[in-house]
C-alpha cells in the first residue's frame, strides 16, 4: 500500500472519528442537564454506578474486535472468503456464550451485591429496575464487538461512524420522549436498549451488504482459528482491560466512602474531560499502521521523523483545548448544569484537566510502541499504572472525597509520563535533550502564552454565560494559533498548508477564483 494511500485512510478516519465524537459532545451537552432534573442527582448517580457495573462485562470482548479488524482486512486481501467466515463464525460462537452467562450474572447474581455500593433502600429499587432492563444491553454489546471488527475491517470507518452520529442522537431524542411520557428513570435504560439494539441490526445489515457471502459457519471451524483470533488481541486486551477497570471502578470506590449523590457531582467534571481524552485517542487512531510500515522496511530514521512532526502537530492542536478545560471548565459547568456542580466539582476539574495536560505529551507514544513491536513494555506499565491508579485512589478517596479519586488520576499520569520521557529516547536511539528539543521546543512557548492569556481573561472577567465563555476562550485560541503559525510551523509546513487552502477554496496561485 502507498504511503498516500495509509494517509488518505487517516485523514478519512480521523475526520470522521472527530465527526462523530463532537456529536457526542453536543448531544451530551444537551441532555445532560435535562436527564439531571428530571431524574435528580440521587438517581442519576446511580445510572453513573449501574453503568461501571456493566462495563465490566465489555472485558470479555478479549481483544476479538481489534483481532477481526486485522484478520478480516487480510483475508479480504487475499480473497479468502472461507477464512472470513470461519473467523466471522468463531467470534460469533464465542460472543454468544459469553454474552449469555453475562446475562445470567447481571440478572441474576448482580443484584445480591448492589448494597455494597448503594445504601439506601428506595435507590436499590431504583438500581434492581435499571438492572432488568440493561441486563440485555450486556448481551447486545457483546454481539456488537463482532460487526464492529468486521465492519472496521472492511475500512468501512465513514460508514460506521456516520451510523453512530445518526444513533448518538436517537438515544437523547428517545430519552426526551420518554421522560415527557411519563416513563421518569426507566426512560434511561429502554432507549439505551432500543439504540443499541438497532445499532445491531443495522451493523450486522451492513456486514451482509459489504460482504455478500458471508455466512454462519456450524462445521469445518479449526481451533488454529480459534486461537489466531484470540491471540493476536490477547496483549492489547490486557493493557485496556487494566485501564478499563480502573476507570470503571472510579465510581464505585466513591460509593463505597461518600453517598450516592457524590457520583453525580464527580460525574459531571469527569465527563467532560474523558470527551476531550477521546479527542485524544482519535487523533492518534491511524498511525499505528504506519509505525508498523516503517519497522518492517527497517526505516528507523522515518519512525523518528514521523513521530516528532506528528506529535508536535498533535500537542499544538490538543493542548490548548486541555489549558482551556482547566480555567473555564468551573465556569461552563455552572452555567450549563448549575453552581453546586461546579463549586464542588471544581478541583475535580482542575485535576482531571491537569492529568489529561500530562497525558498530551506523548500522544503517539502507545502507537509507536505497538507499532515496531514493543508491545510488552505497553502492557506491563498500563497493569502497574492501574494497580497505582486503583490503590491511590481507594486511599485518598477514604481522605479527600472525591478530589482524592481525582488527585490519584493526576499522580498516577504524572509518573507515567516520567517513565516514558526517560524510556523513549533510549528507544529512539537520541539523547533526551535532542528529544526534548526535536518535540516540544517550539510548542512549548505557545502554550506557555495559552496558559498565561487563559489565566489572564478568566481572572480579568469572569464568563457568566455561552456567549462570554466563546468570546474569551475563541480569542485565546485566535492568538494561540497565530502564535503556532509563526513559531512552531516551517516554512515547508505552512506551504503546504497554502497549498490546501487555496485548492479548497478554490483559488489559482494568483488568487483568482477558478
Amino acid at each position: 500500500m502507498k504511503i498516500e494511500s495509509v494517509k488518505k485512510r487517516i485523514a478519512v478516519n480521523t475526520a470522521t472519528n472527530l465527526a462523530r465524537y463532537s456529536s457526542s459532545i453536543l448531544v451530551v451537552f444537551l441532555i445532560t442537564p435535562f436527564i439531571i432534573h428530571n431524574v435528580g442527582n440521587d438517581i442519576y448517580g446511580v445510572w453513573v454506578i449501574i453503568l461501571s457495573l456493566l462495563s465490566y462485562a465489555a472485558m470479555l470482548e478479549f481483544g476479538l474486535q481489534e483481532s477481526l479488524v486485522k484478520l478480516v482486512s487480510g483475508y479480504e486481501a487475499k480473497g479468502d472468503n472461507k477464512k472470513i467466515n470461519e473467523v466471522f463464525s468463531f467470534s460469533i460462537w464465542s460472543m454468544s456464550l459469553f454474552s449469555i452467562l453475562c446475562f445470567l450474572v447481571f440478572y441474576f447474581v448482580l443484584p445480591n451485591f448492589l448494597d455494597v455500593f448503594i445504601k439506601n433502600q428506595a435507590n436499590m429499587q431504583v438500581a434492581e429496575a435499571l438492572l432488568m432492563v440493561l441486563s440485555f444491553d450486556v448481551a447486545i454489546i457483546l454481539l456488537k464487538f463482532v460487526f464492529n471488527g468486521m465492519i472496521y475491517g472492511f475500512q468501512l470507518y465513514y460508514i460506521k461512524n456516520t451510523l453512530d452520529i445518526v444513533l448518538s442522537v436517537a438515544n437523547p431524542l428517545m430519552i426526551f420522549l420518554f421522560i415527557r411520557g411519563g416513563l421518569d428513570f426507566m426512560a434511561l435504560a429502554w432507549a439505551k436498549l432500543i439504540v443499541d439494539a438497532l445499532a445491531l441490526l443495522i451493523y450486522m445489515a451492513i456486514a451482509k451488504w459489504n460482504f455478500r457471502p458471508l455466512r454462519l459457519m456450524i462445521r469445518g471451524l479449526r481451533m488454529e482459528t480459534l486461537r489466531e483470533i484470540f491471540s493476536i488481541g490477547i496483549k492489547i486486551f490486557s493493557s485496556s482491560t487494566a485501564q478499563r477497570a480502573t476507570r470503571n471502578a472510579q465510581p464505585l470506590i466513591i460509593a463505597f466512602y461518600l453517598p450516592v449523590h457524590w457520583n453525580t457531582l464527580y460525574a459531571i467534571p469527569a465527563r467532560l474531560v474523558d470527551y476531550g481524552t477521546d479527542m485524544l485517542y482519535v487523533l492518534s487512531q491511524g498511525y499505528m499502521p504506519i509505525f508498523s510500515e516503517y519497522k518492517a522496511k527497517g526505516e528507523d530514521k522515518l519512525i523518528r521523523s514521523l513521530y516528532f512532526r506528528n506529535t508536535r502537530y498533535i500537542l499544538a492542536f490538543f493542548s490548548p483545548i486541555a489549558i482551556l478545560f482547566l480555567f473555564f471548565g468551573e465556569p461552563f459547568i455552572r452555567i450549563w448544569i448549575g453552581a453546586e456542580y461546579a463549586d464542588k466539582g471544581e478541583t475535580v476539574l482542575v485535576l482531571l484537566s491537569a492529568a489529561m495536560l500530562v497525558n498530551s505529551l506523548q500522544p503517539l507514544l502507545q502507537r509507536m510502541l505497538i507499532g515496531v513491536g514493543k508491545i510488552n513494555i505497553v502492557v506491563n506499565l498500563a497493569i502497574l499504572s492501574s494497580l497505582f491508579l486503583f490503590i491511590s485512589g481507594v486511599v485518598l478517596t477514604k481522605l479527600f472525597g472525591i478530589n482524592g479519586m481525582a488527585g490519584s488520576i493526576f499522580l498516577t499520569a504524572v509518573i507515567t509520563q516520567a517513565f516514558w520521557f526517560r524510556y523513549v529516547p533510549g528507544l529512539l536511539k537520541i539523547r533526551i535533550s535532542e528529544y526534548f528539543l526535536n518535540c516540544y521546543s517550539r510548542v512549548s512557548i505557545c502554550l506557555t502564552a495559552m496558559f498565561a492569556l487563559a489565566a489572564l481573561l478568566k481572572s480579568y472577567h469572569y464568563p457568566r454565560n455561552y456567549l462570554e465563555i466563546t468570546l474569551e476562550t475563541g480569542a485565546a485560541l485566535v492568538l494561540y494559533a497565530f502564535m503556532v503559525w509563526f513559531l512552531v510551523l516551517r516554512k515547508d509546513e505552512k506551504a503546504f498548508l497554502q497549498e490546501k487552502a487555496a485548492h479548497m477554496l478554490h483559488l489559482a496561485p494568483g488568487g483568482a477564483r477558478l
